[in-house]
């Protein structure tokens, strides 16, 4: 034991005996109720001074509140700079804000609809095929919004991507999202057996397959990679049908 830890434990014992012996000596002629009342405080003081001792109770360290996140209107409130008038234009034109957070006192905006206005200030820009943005000179904030969605009849995706992205889509795949940082990530609703759909479709040496797991609250969740170097997109899928199923028919789009 550490010395604080042995004078704590000193201190309680002369506390506990004190206290105990101090009652007896002062309460002699209580009856026997006053007898067990008095017992029960004694008892009461004694389990104090041990959660001292031990740093519990009351005594403890005092746990950190619970902090509650920003809602997107306090974040919305904080952003500044030529992004916030381009976000008070597009609102004003009726589009939707679908999300305002800061990260390391970096705002990101995501606009529900295409951009409805063409401001003179910033300069569009466009990545991923599928989104559109604009971004503070200083890097504090950027608002993007989609201009296409994935589907069979307009992919989003590079040319050595194209053929699994329209293939999952005829087979009736659900999108999940669209998405991307460094990376524009195209998530599909399906178990992607990655290996077996590159060899099917004959993806180009550019393309790597790769499985990643990770934990879903508490199941373990196994997501299929085709990510495309050349081009800086990926494709994913966790959940749902096998795909490809070699058990399909023409209609679907997968190989048989």
């Amino acid at each position: 034991m550490k010395p604080v830890e042995i004078a704590r434990l000193i201190a309680v014992l002369v506390w506990s005996f004190g206290v105990i012996g101090l009652s007896a000596y002062l309460f002699q002629p209580v009856g026997r109720i006053g007898k067990w009342i008095l017992i029960a405080v004694d008892s009461g003081l004694v389990a104090l001074a041990i959660a001292w001792m031990n740093r519990s109770g009351p005594f403890g360290p005092r746990r950190p509140r619970y902090r509650r996140a920003p809602t997107t209107a306090e974040n919305y409130a904080k952003v500044a700079g030529q992004v916030r008038a381009i976000a008070d234009a597009e609102l004003v034109a009726g589009n939707r804000l679908e999300y305002c957070q800061e990260s390391e006192g970096r705002f990101y905006l995501r606009f529900a609809g295409p951009f409805r206005t063409e401001p003179a200030s910033l300069p569009r820009q466009e990545r991923f095929g599928w989104e559109h943005y604009y971004e503070n000179p200083d890097g504090t904030a950027i608002a993007t919004a989609h201009w296409r969605t994935s589907s069979a009849e307009t992919p989003v995706l590079c040319e050595h991507l194209r053929g699994v992205e329209v293939a999952m889509h005829r087979a009736g795949i659900r999108l999940n999202g669209q998405y991307g940082t460094d990376i524009g990530v195209l998530s599909m609703v399906c178990e992607l057996q990655a290996d077996a759909a590159k060899a099917a479709y004959g993806l180009a040496e550019c393309v790597e397959a790769r499985e990643v797991e990770w934990m879903d609250r508490f199941d373990r969740v196994t997501e299929g990679w085709l990510v495309c170097h050349a081009c800086g997109l990926r494709i994913t899928g966790a959940g749902g049908r096998r795909f490809p199923d070699f058990e399909a028919t023409e209609r679907d789009g997968s190989p048989r």
